[in-house]
């Protein structure tokens, strides 16, 4: 057989590497990338009574960061904590002849984006003021709603996993926003995901 059908499903707390980008889409903006690190469990559940079909949805929290210290006056560091809500349909094949299972699947992710702050720190002697931080979600602080960053996100993502023994797993996605982060900013992410089943 080319599939398999666990009709009880399964369970999998997983690690994640996120490198990302912020793809700005304004002329001459410089896309911002950063690093995200998410724990996280899933789900899978049957839903064909006849076909390795699962809806896979779970809860994982990430945390994402970036520094940019290129210009000469001052460095820029972000942090931000997400939520994050996916909700993927997937199809398990089993491999002929082994215990190795690969799965792709497509779905979306509610992310919320908890908390968040930028730290400027000014690296000239002349300047009195040495750091200064940032919430990244008060407009205040942003000095304008285009540039203030919103809490709730959706977006979508595609990718595959492979399980091997029903237990470890290894998987790869990629995915972007449906919904800015900021005005004409949207994240783009890829995934690198080792994970146990059971």
């Amino acid at each position: 057989q080319s599939s398999n059908v666990n009709a009880d499903g399964w369970n999998t707390f997983y690690f994640q590497l996120n490198p990302s980008k912020i793809s700005i889409d304004v002329k001459d903006s410089k896309n911002q990338s950063f690093t995200g690190l998410t724990l996280g469990y899933g789900k899978a559940i049957h839903i064909s009574s006849s076909e390795p079909l699962y809806f896979e949805t779970g809860i994982a929290v990430q945390y994402s960061f970036y520094k940019d210290d290129d210009d000469d006056y001052e460095t820029y560091d972000d942090h931000m904590a997400s939520a994050k809500v996916p909700l993927n349909i997937l199809y398990n094949f089993q491999i002929p002849n082994s215990t190795i299972e690969i799965a792709p699947y497509l779905g979306a992710t509610l992310r919320y984006n908890i908390w968040g702050e930028k730290k400027v720190t000014q690296n000239s002697k002349y300047k009195d003021e040495k750091e200064k931080t940032y919430n990244l979600f008060d407009k205040k602080d942003m000095g304008s709603t285009d540039n203030t960053w919103n809490r709730f996100q959706i977006g979508w993502q595609i990718g595959v996993n492979a399980r091997f023994n029903s237990k470890l797993l290894l998987g790869l996605s990629y995915g972007t926003d449906f919904s800015e982060i900021y005005k004409k900013g949207k994240i783009n992410t890829t995934s690198i995901t080792i994970g146990y089943c059971f």
